[in-house]
């Protein structure tokens, strides 16, 4: 009688092939499994401290290379062109406000001033005379108003003393009659003279106002215009320590050149680099 025959199990090469796979799948799982996480580390846990977050201000600190420099700088500058003349102060001198520092010489500015100021003269002299001739005329119209009442008074004065005389028939009428007529003329001559003052009072003042205002302006460019002879007179705006002052006499100075500063004494700053990054 047959009877079955088994097969013995054999290690092909390729269930070892298999086999290997597997396990390299295994144990690749497990390296990742058991691996830290991307952007992670491992520390020691008696190494952490905690803390509570908070909402506060970043802070951050860059090391800076700093200059000491004077809390306040005025800088002197021309404010007209010219030749120095004289130097009044050194550098490194301490200056007071308004002291003076440097004279500078420009002949054609003089002559100019000069000129200007012989012009505006003249103009304040003829408004004045004009302010004058205003107040001559309006007292010459005070005047007739006061002489007009007075001779009025008087031909009043003179009717009466005739009108009496006539009552008493020691006078014609032919006789009275002039100083009545002398009365009308001083009457309607006074009414003439007060209408006309009442027309005329808004154009004197209006021509006082006007007088007035041309001297007040003739005045004040007279002051610009002899500001600009100032302009020669360079002086310290300010109180402190002159400094970056260089001038020696002869030099051409044009307007608007820098000329040195003054730094205010007893205040003082820092002044340091600092890179954008941190702005």
């Amino acid at each position: 009688m047959d009877r079955r025959v088994e097969r013995r199990w054999r290690l092909t090469p390729a269930r070892r092939w298999a086999a290997g796979v597997a396990a390299l799948a295994c144990a690749g799982l497990l390296a990742w499994a058991l691996s830290p996480r991307a952007g992670t580390v491992d520390i020691d846990a008696a190494g952490l401290s905690y803390g509570t977050v908070a909402r506060a201000p970043y802070l951050d600190y860059a090391p800076l290379r700093a200059e000491v420099a004077p809390a306040e700088t005025t800088f002197i500058a021309a404010e007209t062109a010219g030749r120095v003349e004289a130097v009044l102060a050194a550098d490194g001198d301490l200056v007071a406000a308004g002291q003076e520092l440097v004279r500078l010489s420009n002949p054609q500015l003089s002559l100019e001033v000069t000129s200007r100021e012989a012009d505006i003269a003249a103009r304040l002299s003829e408004n004045t005379g004009r302010l004058m001739s205003l107040k001559g005329a309006e007292e010459n119209r005070e005047q007739a108003l006061a002489d007009t009442a007075h001779a009025l008074s008087r031909a009043r004065q003179d009717l009466d003393r005739r009108q009496i005389l006539l009552a008493k028939a020691m006078l014609s009428p032919s006789a009275v009659q002039p100083y009545l007529e002398e009365v009308d003329y001083q009457k309607d001559r006074l009414a003439t003279l007060k209408a006309a003052q009442r027309s005329d009072a808004a154009f004197y003042a209006e021509q006082r106002a006007q007088a007035a205002r041309s001297a007040q302006d003739l005045r004040r460019s007279l002051e610009e215009t002899r500001a600009g002879r100032s302009a020669l007179v360079v002086r310290a705006p300010t109180a402190g320590r002159l400094t970056a002052f260089d001038l020696k006499p002869g030099q051409a100075v044009r307007m608007g050149d820098p000329l040195g500063q003054v730094d205010a004494e007893g205040a003082y700053k820092l002044r340091a680099k600092l890179d954008e990054f941190y702005l």
